[in-house]
């Protein structure tokens, strides 16, 4: 699985430099940098003396605040007819993309709200 996001991470770099930038990066040359940018935070909190443990729950954390952000545009963009044409997704595809943005973002909150109440 790890191989996986490592692809996915690396084809996601590739579109943002390619796309967005226009650059053109080698290849190999861009999964090197990929790599050594996920790897550099772990490797500076590590060398630091941070435990292991706190840095995984703290990866964690930022992914659980992060994902609305991704949940919401994919939600608009997935019921567009516009952009998806007839592959949009249809009332109860919508309603649990909806949902499920919903949901994540209230959990987030109410985590958040423990956590500020003690």
């Amino acid at each position: 699985m790890r191989a996986l996001s490592t692809v996915a991470g690396t084809l996601a770099a590739q579109v943002v430099v390619e796309g967005f930038l226009r650059l053109r990066v080698e290849r190999g040359r861009l999964r090197l940098i990929v790599r050594l940018l996920a790897l550099l935070p772990a490797a500076v909190a590590l060398s630091l003396g941070l435990p292991a443990m706190a840095l995984i729950v703290l990866s964690q954390v930022v992914l659980s605040l992060t994902l609305p952000v991704a949940l919401f545009p994919l939600a608009r963009l997935t019921e567009d007819p516009a952009r998806m044409g007839e592959l949009q997704n249809g009332p109860l595809a919508r309603a649990l993309a909806w949902g499920a943005a919903f949901f994540v973002t209230g959990l987030n909150l109410w985590l958040l709200a423990r956590l500020l109440t003690g």
